[in-house]
């Protein structure tokens, strides 16, 4: 027999409600029964004693219909499942990490810089081998104080004026313009998402032998301008001019990287600063579709 409430066994408020209607309706059934054997004609009069079966079998049905509705209130709906990548750091006081939801297309994106930090959030659509994001909000925090700059896709302008009247506020609300309309996702992040969404290995496979041919490519032209590219690991970065350069050089290396050089080399802007990381995230991906198909 237990003895205490630790020993009881653990019986849901919505398993008494089914307890305590199923004994009232065996009651009311009992009490039918009786009506019939045991002579109590008043009550088989007024109703017969096929009526009070189906008022018992109406109790019960009812009561069970009503209790499985509650119990599928009561069910609590399993939460969206998350993925995060985190960004090389390029510095110790500073991060950046993505956190993409597939079941409802929407990804976050944290970036820290040390005294504050803006937390983005993205809806998000694949198109076969492209994504396409737009922002629909965004929440600023700067030395303690946070405050939303776009709010469901709409730019606050006037509060942002108010806040921020500085040379660069008219090119911050450009920005935030643009982004909050539909562009193309690029980098790191692309793939990861696509590979939350079935993408074939072969496209991975695809996009490295891209990527590595169009950065060998570039990488011999920027040698020959004499151009140097920062080696930090991960980080990346684009090329610049060395110490001393002639300004001729200098605007060689300029034109080098805009947008319409590199794509004549098939490369974006991200995917070059971000070439060391793009490689090592398709990697990984190849390597997770490899483990997966051996199992």
């Amino acid at each position: 027999m237990p003895n205490s409430s630790k020993d009881r066994p653990n019986v849901s408020p919505l398993q008494r409600r089914v307890k305590f209607r199923l004994r009232w309706a065996l009651l009311a059934l009992a009490a039918a029964l009786a009506c019939r054997y045991f002579g109590f004609k008043e009550l088989e009069q007024v109703f017969g004693v096929g009526g009070i079966v189906l008022l018992v079998l109406h109790y019960v049905s009812s009561s069970y219909i009503v209790l499985s509705r509650k119990a599928i209130e009561e069910t609590p709906e399993p939460e969206p499942e998350e993925f995060s990548i985190r960004f090389p750091e390029p510095d110790e006081h500073s991060f950046c990490y993505y956190t993409v939801v597939p079941s409802t297309t929407v990804y976050t994106e944290v970036f820290c810089g040390g005294d504050w930090q803006n937390t983005s959030t993205f809806e998000y659509s694949v198109k076969d081998e492209r994504v396409f994001s737009r922002l629909i909000d965004l929440l600023e925090d700067t030395c303690g104080k946070d405050y939303y700059t776009v709010v469901n896709g709409q730019v606050l302008e006037s509060d942002i004026r108010s806040r921020e009247p500085f040379d660069s506020t008219d090119q911050h609300i450009e920005r935030l313009k643009k982004d909050v309309n539909w562009n193309e996702v690029t980098g790191s992040l692309r793939y990861f998402i696509l590979s939350k969404h079935g993408c074939s290995p072969s496209v991975f496979l695809r996009e490295k032998e891209r990527l590595t041919k169009a950065f060998a490519a570039l990488a011999e032209k920027a040698a020959a301008l004499d151009a140097v590219r920062p080696v930090g690991g991960l980080l990346g970065g684009y090329y610049k001019a060395k110490d001393g350069a002639s300004e001729q050089s200098k605007a060689a290396i300029k034109e080098l990287q805009t947008a319409e050089s590199l794509e004549r080399f098939r490369l974006s802007f991200r995917e070059l600063k971000d070439y060391e990381h793009i490689i090592q995230m398709l990697d990984e991906l190849l390597a997770d579709k490899s483990a997966a198909a051996s199992v």
